[in-house]
């Protein structure tokens, strides 16, 4: 009770402080998503790696569970939650003595990150110029999705049938939810790993999310992919840097200098009047941003002093384990 009464104060503090952002608290509804946190006291969360079994307070018999991965330290609290799918997870708060991550020597010093719609991001590192490709899970699901909304929309609400279905549902969302943050985290590591700085451009997010473009803009998840790269930098002492707004990342040609106030939203090539320079629009951001990195440390750096970098592939970087993450386990 604790820690709800915790929950609560905050929540009303944080609506009386900013109420356009936060809502008023509300009761949660029983067939939604239902969390609780307790924390450990006399010993009373328990984990038997060995067995494979989970002890919570309350609850005599260990709870069989599938575990993410082994930790040591001393357990200090656990959050249950149960997903509108029916799946029970659990994040246990560990206290370690000597926290440590896997730290890598990067390979690069500066790198720039221009993020699109066209390919998820366009990465300039010191060396070369690589795409990444968004797998576009939501896009993808959306004839799924319609299907599986319409067979609920037809059963009679509140019969067997209809919270079969309304699970169903809930399950592909949940999978479109895990497969996207699963594709940002593996992402924002490996360039993490890779990169001593890393330069990324100012998104209004907010406004971009009110165009045309909503439902991309939405599934790409750039916000939370900038929130992944800052905490993995901050853990793996990395730094990132935002470009201030009005940079003109995409107009400003990198080979001169040259800012064509001309361009357009729809142009994805141009040439520049003054070098003859052809420019992939993607590309050029990527490289502008990170000459406005190398530039911060130099305050007589032009554009002109780096070259445009070969266009190479590259994949993206295969699963990885961080230490300091939350534990999440399955149970069911």
């Amino acid at each position: 009770m604790a820690n709800v009464q915790l929950q609560q104060e905050k929540a009303f503090r944080n609506h009386f402080k900013n109420p356009k952002h936060f809502g008023i608290p509300k009761f949660k509804r029983k067939k939604d998503k239902q969390s609780y946190t307790t924390n450990n006291q006399e010993g009373t969360i328990k984990v038997d790696f060995e067995n494979g079994l989970l002890y919570l307070p309350k609850i005599k018999d260990g709870i069989r569970t599938v575990f993410h991965r082994r930790f040591e330290g001393n357990i200090k609290s656990a959050m249950v939650v149960k997903t509108k799918a029916g799946d029970y997870y659990v994040s246990i708060l560990v206290d370690v003595e000597n926290p440590s991550n896997n730290k890598k020597e990067p390979k690069y010093s500066v790198c720039g990150i221009d993020l699109g719609l066209e390919s998820f991001a366009v990465i300039t590192n010191d060396e070369k110029t690589y795409k990444v490709e968004y797998p576009k899970y939501l896009i993808k699901s959306e004839k799924k999705l319609k299907r599986m909304q319409r067979q609920l929309s037809r059963k009679v609400k509140g019969s067997k049938n209809w919270e079969e279905a309304k699970i169903k549902l809930a399950r592909e969302h949940n999978y479109i939810k895990n497969a996207r943050e699963d594709f940002l985290h593996k992402l924002s590591k490996s360039i993490i790993d890779e990169n001593q700085v890393v330069v990324v451009e100012s998104l209004n997010v907010k406004g971009l999310s009110q165009s045309i473009l909503a439902k991309h803009i939405l599934d790409s998840s750039w916000s939370k992919f900038l929130q992944f790269l800052k905490y993995k930098a901050e853990w793996y002492g990395r730094t990132v840097i935002e470009a201030d707004m009005m940079f003109p990342s995409s107009k400003m040609c990198s080979q001169c200098g040259y800012v064509n106030k001309e361009l357009q939203l729809k142009d994805r090539l141009w040439k520049c009047p003054v070098c003859g320079a052809i420019h992939d629009r993607d590309v050029n951001a990527s490289i502008n941003l990170r000459n406005y990195g190398v530039g911060l440390g130099r305050p007589e750096f032009t554009p002109v002093e780096t070259e445009p970098l070969p266009l190479v592939p590259k994949p993206v970087a295969s699963s990885v384990v961080e230490a300091g993450s939350s534990h999440f386990y399955k149970w069911g």
